[in-house]
């Protein structure tokens, strides 16, 4: 999925090597850009009305310029690109989109859900989703049930983690996806325990889980919200499936 942000240094660089390029005979980006639009507006369910009013031009324009009749201006790739929520780069073609990451299984915020049904199979996840950037190649996805105030996470939030997991003495005191010997998943600030080799699982809505075997653990490296989840559709799912199970 594609996250809605206002611009960042790297468009604000990439814009200005856009103007740069447009004044070079031979090397004008815009057509690139143009020919991209109307996929990446798709894909982020965004109307061509909704578009040409975040641009601040006609719906006729926005639809010209997706069927290369017109040039957009620098100015206006800009303001697409933030309303896509695409980098500048990705939507000219320079650059290539993150990977899809499998959502594997759920992981409980605050209280407990039972995982242990759950198979936490890569080739067979339960969807799909477009992150926002680049991912690494170990990454995987787990869906949150429940809700937490501290860590902040509500019902059907994803959390990006590692596969292979962290090292957890670098996890000690801070917030970590963590699988425990019982088979369930939770979203908590990991704590030392009593003896060596269990640990204390804290939240703030819910009682805290004292000197517990910890099975696995990883680092959140991102959160994408529940509103901004995009799932990739069954079709690209299955691709993509195959994939991965080539692969493994």
């Amino acid at each position: 999925m594609f996250v809605d942000l206002p611009y960042g240094k790297s468009d604000v660089k990439r814009f200005c090597q856009l103007a740069l390029d447009s004044t070079t005979p031979g090397r004008d980006p815009r057509h690139m850009a143009r020919t991209r639009i109307r996929e990446f507006r798709e894909q982020a369910e965004v109307s061509q009305e909704q578009l040409a009013d975040a641009v601040g031009i006609s719906v006729s324009q926005i639809s010209r310029i997706e069927r290369d009749e017109r040039e957009p201006r620098l100015d206006e790739i800009m303001k697409i690109s933030h309303r896509l929520g695409v980098a500048v780069a990705i939507l000219i073609g320079e650059e290539e989109e993150p990977d899809p990451v499998p959502v594997v299984g759920r992981i409980g915020a605050g209280g407990s859900i039972d995982t242990s049904t759950e198979q936490f199979d890569v080739a067979n996840p339960l969807y799909v989703i477009e992150p926002p950037f680049a991912l690494p190649a170990d990454a995987l996805a787990l869906e949150i049930h429940g809700e937490s105030m501290w860590p902040r996470y509500d019902h059907g939030d994803v959390i990006i983690v590692s596969m292979h997991g962290s090292d957890i003495k670098s996890i000690i005191g801070f917030e970590a996806a963590v699988a425990t010997e019982d088979g369930k998943r939770y979203l908590k600030r990991v704590i030392e325990g009593s003896r060596r080799g269990l640990f204390n699982l804290e939240s703030h809505n819910a009682p805290a889980m004292r000197d517990v075997k910890v099975t696995w653990v990883s680092e959140v490296i991102t959160v994408v919200r529940a509103s901004q989840v995009k799932r990739i559709k069954d079709h690209a799912r299955r691709s993509i499936q195959r994939q991965v199970r080539a692969a493994l």
